[in-house]
């Protein structure tokens, strides 16, 4: 049975892996991470998803790290508004995309620095290919008073034919003074030098499409422990283009 939302709650000094497969049963992972909690959060998405959306605090030290595979079907609309309301407290994002065919997904991420020295990196990375939508939104807001703040943005889209479509936007909101703060976004074809070397050692199109895609996904693949699961990407992959 699928619910709205599910919460998670994780005490001081807890520690928690929690990994999750598609079909997901709920729509909306609300969360509080108290003092130096550590909370790591896998995901892979896959067949028809549509809404999924984060919502969390995290408090004094407390960490995050979450890295999303996202394979899904059709529409998708991916939302996370996290606040880093704790000193030192760090948050680590990595999502993997890619939009085929008839794929329409936005995803849309924002993070919000409350307090001192928090510290937050985000990197969205995507594919468009044979008709497919993708589109990365992403905010990193420093508030007043949040000293010594960190907030990274990375947003890299290879789009493959003319019939498909990329878009990212990041964006720094900063109102404080004394911070560290970067963003860079990227959308363009496929490397052509890069086929034509590959094509001249011997490589197919569609091998070459899959080698480059592993290399511009492989941060997000790392990330992934799960020998099953990625195991189940590189088929799905495999598949796909």
């Amino acid at each position: 049975m699928k619910v709205s939302k599910k919460n998670l709650t994780l005490h001081k000094d807890e520690e928690k892996t929690l990994t999750l497969v598609s079909p997901l049963n709920f729509s909306t992972l609300q969360f509080s991470l108290n003092e130096n909690s550590s909370l790591r959060l896998i995901i892979f998405l896959n067949g028809e998803v549509k809404d999924l959306s984060f919502i969390g605090k995290l408090k004094k030290e407390a960490k995050m790290h979450v890295t999303i595979f996202d394979l899904s079907d059709g529409l998708l609309n991916l939302n996370a508004n996290i606040e880093l309301v704790g000193e030192n407290s760090s948050l680590d994002w990595t999502l993997a995309s890619v939009a085929k065919e008839n794929d329409d997904k936005n995803i849309d991420v924002s993070f919000h620095h409350l307090v001192e020295r928090s510290r937050a990196s985000m990197h969205n990375l995507g594919v468009a290919l044979q008709g497919g939508k993708l589109r990365f939104a992403g905010v990193g807001k420093i508030y007043e008073k949040a000293y010594k703040a960190s907030v990274s943005q990375v947003a890299k889209i290879i789009v493959y034919d003319d019939d498909s479509y990329g878009r990212a936007d990041p964006i720094l909101s900063i109102d404080c003074d004394d911070v560290i703060a970067m963003h860079s976004a990227s959308v363009g074809s496929v490397d052509e030098n890069a086929m034509f070397y590959l094509a001249s050692r011997g490589v197919d199109e569609d091998e070459a499409k899959l080698l480059l895609t592993l290399a511009h996904l492989q941060m997000a693949i790392n990330e992934i422990e799960d020998q099953k699961i990625k195991e189940d990407i590189l088929s799905s992959l495999r598949k796909i283009l």
